[in-house]
């Protein structure tokens, strides 16, 4: 399990979304996934995002079985943004024996 959210990783991602032409100054639909280890912890903290302004949804992964929260929000997607809401997302995960496994957009 992760202990601590990999800031360089965090910069990094931004960076090559700069870079490839998004603007990272303007509001964006961005998506935040949990990795948890059953379907009990997914469906509690899905609900628990959800009363923190996310959009939630859980799926199953085929191959080890975990379960995965997406959590969906419109932000500008500042690298202090960003890391705040990882570590925040982070240490609700780990509640639940969870961590974060990373963020995206379709931008």
């Amino acid at each position: 399990m992760q202990n601590e959210i990999d800031e360089a990783s965090t910069l990094n991602t931004l960076n090559r979304m700069s870079n490839a032409g998004l603007d990272l100054t303007q509001p964006r639909l961005f998506d935040f996934q949990l990795w948890l280890p059953n379907q009990g912890a997914a469906i509690q903290i899905s609900q628990e995002v959800f009363n923190m302004g996310f959009k939630a949804s859980i799926y199953q992964d085929d191959e080890d079985r975990s379960w995965t929260c997406e959590c969906s929000k419109v932000i500008i997607p500042s690298f202090e943004n960003v890391i705040e809401i990882e570590r925040k997302l982070h240490f609700l995960a780990q509640s639940y024996d969870g961590y974060s496994d990373g963020f995206g957009t379709m931008g």
